[in-house]
C-alpha cells in the first residue's frame, strides 16, 4: 500500500491510485488521480481534504471530469471491487 493510499482511503474504499510522473526521471509531478470505490467517498475526500496541508504543500482536490478516454469499464463501473476483471500488470522495475 503506498503512503497515498494510506493517507486517502479513511474517506472510503480506493479501487486504484494513479501517480503521474515525468517520463525521463519517473519522479513524481504533483499529480495523482483516486479512483473510489463509491462516488459519495469521493465526494467526502475532496469536501475534507481540499486545501489543506500535506508534506508542507496546499493539497488541491477535485473530481475528475470525463475526457471521454477513460475505459469502458471505469465509465460503467460495476457493485463491488471484486466483480471487475483480473489483470496482470508488467513493470520493467
Amino acid at each position: 500500500m503506498n503512503e497515498i493510499q494510506q493517507k486517502f482511503e479513511r474517506y472510503g474504499k480506493i479501487i486504484r491510485v494513479t501517480l503521474l510522473k515525468v517520463k525521463e526521471t519517473r519522479k513524481s509531478k504533483g499529480v495523482a488521480f483516486i479512483l473510489f470505490e463509491r462516488p459519495d467517498d469521493a465526494r467526502k475526500c475532496v469536501e475534507y481534504s481540499n486545501n489543506t496541508l500535506i508534506g508542507g504543500q496546499v493539497l488541491k482536490a477535485s473530481m475528475a471530469k470525463d475526457n471521454g478516454r477513460r475505459p469502458p469499464i471505469l465509465k460503467n463501473p460495476v457493485k463491488h471491487v471484486n466483480e471487475y476483471p483480473k489483470h496482470r500488470t508488467y513493470s520493467p522495475y
